[in-house]
């Protein structure tokens, strides 16, 4: 299993803001399951999440960066079931929102 994490630093108009965001590679070894404890954990902490995803496809051509769609349709239904734990945004919004952070 593959699972990058990482702090970012967000840079808007010569200011810089901390933005603590937990990043998820959908890789294709990681399952849903997987994913929707990282989300669920996510919650608890109170970090902001960005899922990213290389390719979707059902077929993977031997570089592991290529998830299925089915799974990815599981993971959005989860995020969708628990709608009152998660607000999916855009990346753009992801700025707007930092601008408001103190």
């Amino acid at each position: 299993m593959n699972i990058r994490t990482s702090d970012n630093i967000i840079m808007l108009q010569n200011e810089v803001k901390y933005l603590s965001i937990k990043a998820i590679n959908l890789l294709t070894d990681l399952n849903p399951v997987e994913a929707e404890t990282i989300l669920i954990e996510s919650f608890y902490e109170k970090r902001n999440v960005i899922l990213i995803l290389n390719k979707i496809d059902n077929i993977e051509r031997g570089y592991k960066m290529t998830y299925k769609k089915s799974d990815l349709e599981n993971i959005i239904k989860f995020i969708n079931e628990n709608n009152d734990k998660f607000q999916v945004i855009s990346y753009p919004q992801l700025f707007e929102y930092a601008k408001i952070l103190p």
